[in-house]
């Protein structure tokens, strides 16, 4: 299926993609181990940034710009 099928499908954008690594993660599963001890793996990686990516308030970024070194303490 395409991307534009999908779209249309759920009536909604993607948002994320995850990498197809089928094998490797199939592999993990069967012998125990939790997908996220493949630092190197490219499925591991990407779901580490889609997890930082819906976990950040909004305007969390400003802040952390604004309490900069040691005069930042006066900003919170």
């Amino acid at each position: 299926m395409s991307d534009a099928q999908i779209e249309k499908v759920l009536e909604q954008k993607i948002f994320w993609r995850v990498p197809n690594q089928y094998p490797q993660v199939v592999k993990t599963i069967h012998e125990g181990d939790p997908v996220a001890q493949l630092s190197s793996s490219e499925v591991t990686q990407n779901l580490k940034e889609w997890a930082e990516s819906i976990g950040k308030r909004p305007g969390t970024e400003a802040k952390k710009k604004e309490s900069k070194g040691i005069l930042g303490l006066w900003n919170r």
